[in-house]
C-alpha cells in the first residue's frame, strides 16, 4: 500500500465564517460543533484493508468524508442524527481492527451508537469474508497483482442508500467538478455543516430533510432537470415505506427489480447499487462509454473494444466475481494516477 494518502474531501477548519442557508427550519443555518462521546471497537472479518476501502481513488471528492494521516472522518445523518465519525486502523490487514470515535452534539446513547457501528461494519465491508475470491484469482496473471498490492480492501458505500441515489442522479450528463458543486449545495442548504476533530465537514440531511424542499428549491441550487428527480426520489423514501434493511435480504432478481421501479433508477446505475450498496459481487451488465475506454486500454490495450467482447472476456475470466474483479482493476488504476506513476492516457479520460 502506498505510503502517502492525499487528502479527500473536507477541510481542515480555518477561523470565523458559518455555513449558508439550510432546508432545516429548526437548525438555522448554524454550523454544528461536535465533541467526542463514545468510542468503539469493530473486528473485521480478515483480511481487511481500511484505508483501500473507505478510499477510492476513482470517485469524486465530498465534503463528507476525508482521509488525511490514514485516518478516516466522516460526517452522517444516522437516524436523524447529525453525527462525525473517526476511524483507524490499529491492527495489521490479517488481525484488523478498527477503533471507532463518534462525535455529537450530545450523548446519542449507547443504544444508537451500537447500532451505528453495527451499520459502519456493514457499509464499509468488515463483515464480508473474500477468502474465496482471493483463492481463486490469486494465480490469475492480470488481478493476482493486484489482489497483491491491494489484499483486504472492500467495496464500501459511506452513505445510506438514499445518499447513494442523489449522487447517482447528480452525477448523470455532469463532470466530476460539476457533480462535486451539486453535491455541497445540497450538503449546504439541506444537510448540516460540522466541525469534529478539527475538520469542517458537511453530512447531507436524509430523506425528512429534503422533504422541506420543492422543486423550484432545488432548481435554485442549479440541480437543473435533476430536481424533479430528487424530490420524486425523496417522496418515496418519506411515503413510500422503503426499508433499506429489508431490502438487503432480497435475492439479486428480486433485488433488482425493487431498485428499478425506483423514479430515477435504470439500467446503468442499478448496476452500481447493487455492487456498492447491497454487495452483489458478480453484476456486470452495464459499463458507460467513458469506462469502456478504460476498460478497452487495462484489458485489451486497444483504444476502444466493443462493450459485449469486454462483459464476455469478465465472464470467462472472473465468473462469480465480476464486479468485484474489474472494482480491483479499476481501483489500482487510480491509485496508480494519484501517486503519479499511472499511464498518461488515463488523465485524458477522466473529466474533472
Amino acid at each position: 500500500m502506498p505510503d502517502r494518502v492525499e487528502r479527500k474531501g473536507g477541510r481542515t477548519r480555518s477561523a470565523g465564517g458559518t455555513a449558508r442557508g439550510g432546508g432545516d427550519p429548526d437548525r438555522g443555518g448554524r454550523v454544528l460543533e461536535l465533541r467526542p462521546i463514545r468510542e468503539g471497537e469493530i473486528r473485521p472479518i480478515p483480511p481487511y484493508n481500511l484505508v483501500a476501502t473507505a478510499y477510492k481513488p476513482s470517485h469524486f471528492p465530498s465534503r463528507n468524508v476525508l482521509l488525511e494521516d490514514h485516518v478516516w472522518y466522516q460526517a452522517l445523518v444516522y437516524e436523524r442524527t447529525p453525527l462525525g465519525v473517526t476511524m483507524r486502523a490499529e491492527g495489521p490487514v490479517d488481525d484488523p481492527l478498527v477503533k471507532v470515535t463518534v462525535h455529537a452534539e450530545r450523548d446519542p446513547g449507547p443504544d444508537l451508537v451500537s447500532r451505528l457501528l453495527k451499520e459502519l461494519a456493514y457499509r464499509y465491508g468488515m463483515t464480508a469474508d473474500l477468502a474465496p475470491f482471493y483463492e481463486r484469482f490469486a494465480g490469475d496473471d492480470l488481478l493476482g497483482p493486484v489482489i497483491r498490492r491491494w489484499r483486504g480492501m472492500q467495496v464500501s458505500a459511506s452513505g445510506s442508500l438514499f445518499e447513494f441515489l442523489v449522487i447517482t442522479v447528480v452525477l448523470q450528463n455532469a463532470t466530476v467538478r460539476r457533480t462535486a458543486q451539486m453535491m455541497d449545495n445540497l450538503i449546504t442548504h439541506y444537510g448540516y455543516p460540522v466541525v469534529f476533530a478539527g475538520k469542517e465537514m458537511g453530512a447531507l440531511g436524509g430523506p425528512e430533510l429534503l422533504d422541506h424542499a420543492t422543486e423550484d428549491d432545488l432548481r435554485r441550487l442549479k440541480l437543473g432537470y435533476r430536481a424533479r428527480t430528487i424530490r420524486r426520489l425523496t417522496d418515496t423514501f418519506v411515503r413510500g415505506g422503503i426499508d433499506e434493511i429489508e431490502l438487503r435480504s432480497l435475492d439479486t432478481d428480486a433485488l433488482r427489480k425493487r431498485l428499478l421501479s425506483l423514479h430515477g433508477v435504470g439500467p446503468a446505475s442499478v448496476w452500481y447499487l447493487l455492487f456498492e450498496v447491497f454487495r452483489r459481487y458478480d453484476v456486470f451488465q452495464h459499463i458507460s462509454p467513458w469506462e469502456q475506454k478504460i476498460f478497452s486500454r487495462l484489458l485489451f490495450g486497444e483504444e476502444l473494444v466493443p462493450v459485449d467482447r469486454i462483459v464476455e472476456l469478465v465472464t470467462q475470466r472472473w465468473a462469480g466475481w465480476r464486479m468485484l474483479a474489474v472494482h480491483y482493476l479499476f481501483e489500482d488504476l487510480f491509485w496508480q494516477r494519484l501517486q503519479g506513476t499511472g499511464p498518461a492516457w488515463l488523465d485524458e479520460l477522466v473529466r474533472l
